[in-house]
């Protein structure tokens, strides 16, 4: 039984700005949470916030493994360079699917809210949400905001 969440309303703007300065990593943190906040609206689990923390401090900790690696043996000689090409493709492919996956997570809340806010807003905020992602993931404080008003009714 998943432990209970509080919903309340979240500054975007305030937490993007801590997205800024974390060099991004902050984004991991909010998306959970809003996860957790569409699960508390929902009453019901729809993303599993555990398995997807989990997922999340993996490949973090794979590209940091990977990317410390490459940086200390960065002048290797011929005989590393297969390792280091290994590393740097595996810290690129974890980098790509993290970020694939945050793409794709965004654009299911975004479906979460819609259907919570009972308008027919679905098809022009999903662009809107689309191109904010791709665009270091301004859609999550215009998600936040979009779940401040759902928490409000």
């Amino acid at each position: 039984m998943p432990l209970a969440h509080e919903l309340r309303p979240r500054s975007p703007f305030g937490y993007y700005l801590l997205v800024l300065l974390s060099s991004g990593l902050f984004v991991f943190y909010w998306l959970v949470s809003l996860m957790k906040d569409v699960n508390t609206v929902a009453k019901s689990d729809h993303f599993d916030t555990r398995k997807l923390s989990a997922f999340f401090a993996a490949s973090l900790l794979i590209i940091m493994t990977c990317v410390s690696y490459l940086m200390i043996t960065l002048s290797a000689d011929s005989q590393s360079r297969f390792l280091l090409h290994t590393l740097f493709s595996v810290a690129t492919a974890t980098a790509i699917t993290l970020y694939v996956s945050v793409f794709v997570l965004a654009v299911k809340i975004h479906k979460h809210l819609v259907s919570f806010e009972k308008t027919d807003r679905h098809s022009a905020s999903s662009a809107k949400v689309i191109l904010l992602t791709l665009a270091m993931y301004l859609s999550l404080p215009y998600l936040q905001s979009r779940m401040n008003t759902v928490h409000g009714n």
